[in-house]
């Protein structure tokens, strides 16, 4: 991926399937902790958009351990982290491309491979 897939103090990694195509597991490396810090907020909203449909993807939010996504005590700068997104119907396909929404940060383009 390029610099292109960074803002906020983030670089996405890759988005692949997971579950039978069912979730969407998007990995991004921390790349300035400072910015970074809204991503780790538990209140900031965070979506995957298909740029295909418009269609929003949400983080699943499960009954006993809440948000499918990594939350660390401690933010490490370079250190891989991850955030499970729905699929609904396996909607987007290999080669879609999605954005990334974190609040008011936008990172468009991904590639799901």
């Amino acid at each position: 991926m390029s610099t292109a897939h960074e803002a906020g103090g983030i670089k996405v990694e890759r988005v692949t399937f997971a579950v039978g195509g069912m979730k969407l597991d998007l990995r991004y490396r921390v790349t300035d902790i400072e910015k970074a810090k809204k991503v780790f907020t538990n209140g900031t909203a965070l979506s995957l958009i298909d740029q295909a449909t418009g269609k929003i993807l949400e983080v699943p939010n499960m009954p006993k351990i809440g948000k499918l996504r990594q939350v660390p005590n401690q933010t490490e700068a370079w250190r891989v982290y991850w955030i499970m997104f729905d699929n609904p119907g396996a909607l987007v396909k290999k080669g879609g491309k999605v954005t990334l929404v974190i609040g008011d940060i936008k990172i468009k383009d991904i590639i799901v491979e």
